[in-house]
């Protein structure tokens, strides 16, 4: 045994008793680690160098798996140069193995890896090294863990410290074992879903569809069932299953978040309707917060229940900074307060709120009051930047005294005022993201009235 130490938190997931317990490292660990180390690094070189950031960061914990890592043009300009080998692999927390849950996550990414690179005829050899090294590792691993579980879940239930057969107990480890077993088979898993004249079948389409194949072959996983066949199909034919948005739980959590906002009919419940309605969600399933609500929710929901719950936007915060950011802007009978409406209102509730960042405080304010709560603010429309740099936009256009700046009349003036903002701030001359945002901003610091005056184009509609 290594004299590298980890904690492994061991959850009696059936008798309900949390224990934790120190478990070594199998003496394979380091040099399983030093070796997928050493095979990512071979990989990395030889890949082309637009595509070794996309790789470097498909590879990081949490990351998404639903887009092929492969879908970069290998010679994005974007990418080229911006991944120095070898040092940051190193970086990469992927290589906590000794957490069968981590070690899993990287043995998916690198099966998905092989699965993309094969297709673009990348060289996959150091990939598939890497693979098989972290799949040994976790079948150790795992088997270790498991172990442990039981034999703690034994001496407590033993010293009656809990009640229930551990037979259990070690029927749900061996259930693991068994489906670290299968786990390579998930990358062709797709195949199911098609008859064999290629025709998607029916039992698969749709929400319904999308539960009876994670209950089929994922246990009921509906995250895992939905990262595993987005990452498998081209997006259209992923789009064709109709399964909409990703659940990150099971499909029997799916069914008790519905049955939590909607009545047998599919009509939203009462108690759930509205800004009230979404703060009584928070404070009771997720804690208060309530961004974890609205994400839930509206992940088992269609875009027209959603609407009909009326909830209005996310937020991100607690439901008590919810609260507190509605008396922030609205006095008790709902109307706003003196001093924080028009744009000054909007500059001084952002440099007492957000840091300056008016951005932040529109998307933060917006979120708590309706559409039409939000109007009689009168703040206009979302400034990119700070309150300082909200002024120094309005300054190069009206002078204090009111005298417009002849410069920056017409389309040639704008045009002129957006690039000669994007060289002060230090960008490229032809950065045309910085001078699109130069551009609308310059237009959120003007009133139409003051547009008008300046004979600039009308905005493009937002598509």
């Amino acid at each position: 045994m290594s004299t590298r130490r980890s904690r492994l938190c061991l959850f009696a997931f059936v008798l309900g008793l949390s224990v934790c317990a120190e478990v070594g490292f199998c003496a394979t660990v380091q040099p399983a680690r030093m070796a997928i180390e050493a095979s990512l690094r071979s990989m990395f070189s030889s890949l082309p160098a637009g595509l070794r950031t996309t790789t470097f960061n498909f590879l990081k914990p949490g990351r998404q798996m639903g887009a092929h890592p492969g879908a970069v043009p290998a010679q994005s300009p974007a990418n080229i140069g911006s991944l120095s080998m070898p040092v940051e692999i190193t970086e990469l927390p992927i290589f906590e193995l000794a957490d069968p849950t981590h070690a899993e996550e990287l043995f998916t990414k690198l099966l998905i890896l092989e699965d993309t690179f094969s297709r673009q005829k990348i060289d996959v050899g150091p990939l598939q090294s890497a693979t098989s090294l972290v799949r040994e590792h976790l079948a150790e691993s795992l088997r270790d863990h498991i172990e442990a579980q039981v034999r703690q879940v034994n001496a407590a239930w033993a010293m009656g410290a809990v009640d229930g057969d551990v037979v259990q107990v070690e029927e749900h480890a061996h259930g693991a074992q068994k489906r670290w077993e299968l786990l390579p088979a998930r990358r062709d898993r797709w195949k199911q879903l098609y008859a064999p004249d290629g025709t998607l079948k029916p039992e698969y389409a749709g929400v319904e569809g999308y539960k009876r194949f994670a209950d089929q072959y994922y246990q009921g996983n509906m995250q895992y069932t939905f990262t595993d066949i987005s990452a498998a199909l081209e997006a259209d034919k992923f789009a064709a299953l109709g399964w909409g948005k990703s659940f990150s739980g099971t499909t029997q959590e799916y069914d008790e978040v519905r049955g939590r906002v909607l009545d047998e009919r599919g009509q939203p419940l009462a108690t759930m309707t509205g800004p009230g309605g979404y703060i009584a969600y928070a404070d009771e399933h997720t804690g208060g917060k309530m961004l974890r609500a609205y994400l839930t929710v509206s992940a088992v929901l269609s875009d027209a229940e959603c609407a009909a719950l009326g909830w209005g936007k996310s937020f991100s915060g607690t439901t008590q900074e919810y609260d507190e950011v509605r008396g922030r802007v609205l006095d008790e009978q709902g109307r706003p307060i003196s001093g924080l409406t028009g744009p000054g209102g909007y500059s001084a509730y952002a440099d007492e709120h957000t840091v300056g960042k008016m951005d932040k405080a529109y998307q933060t304010v917006s979120a708590v009051l309706s559409d039409a709560e939000f109007a009689t603010l009168g703040w206009g429309k979302q400034f990119a930047g700070t309150t300082q740099e909200y002024f120094q936009y309005r300054r190069l256009l009206i002078s204090p005294q009111g005298q417009f700046n002849p410069e920056a009349r017409g389309r040639d003036g704008l045009d002129f005022i957006a690039w000669s903002l994007v060289e002060r701030s230090g960008n490229r001359a032809k950065d045309h993201a910085a001078y699109a945002k130069a551009r609308q901003n310059l237009r959120v610091v003007l009133s139409e009235e003051e547009i008008i005056d300046f004979g600039w184009p009308k905005a493009k509609p937002k598509r």
